[in-house]
């Protein structure tokens, strides 16, 4: 799939979802405030296998992504969600805990959030060129493989 079909099934899941005037918790009741395109769904080759798209995120899930640890050793995640004004906000993230084989995925627990029941991202990223120079300063660079559709369940 390309970015666009994930940016059609983030378009569709912030739909459905309802919004602040519905019965329903979860989606953006504007547009997503993005005009850089910092949050458009994607997904680097390197990334074999992925959560389908909306996935949940809490109440005990494990996401799962398959590597080929072609960039990097260490993959993490930063979890971003959507307020009903179409706002961005970060949460905080962590490291994916690599279980071999290509096979990377963590348990993620949301605790009292404004995020419960919303929609919103998961980027993962990794090191390439991590080392030190000559001058014992830490080398390397931060390489996004993939923006992700996602929504959050706040654990109990």
């Amino acid at each position: 799939m390309n970015s666009l079909h994930y940016l059609a099934i983030f378009s569709i899941l912030l739909t459905n979802c309802g919004d602040s005037s519905s019965s329903s918790p979860g989606a953006a009741s504007a547009p997503i405030n993005d005009p850089a395109g910092y949050y458009t769904l994607r997904s680097d080759a390197s990334i074999t296998k992925h959560p389908p798209a909306g996935s949940a995120i809490g109440k005990g899930k494990i996401v799962e992504f398959q590597y080929d640890g072609s960039k990097g050793s260490i993959l993490s995640y930063q979890l971003y969600y959507v307020d009903n004004r179409g706002s961005v906000h970060p949460m905080g993230g962590g490291n994916l805990d690599d279980k071999g084989n290509g096979i990377h995925s963590q348990e993620i627990t949301v605790f009292n959030s404004s995020a419960d029941q919303r929609p919103g991202f998961m980027e993962v990223t990794t090191v390439t060129g991590s080392g030190l120079n000559a001058s014992g300063q830490i080398t390397g660079k931060n390489v996004s493989l993939g923006m992700y559709a996602v929504h959050f369940e706040v654990s109990e």
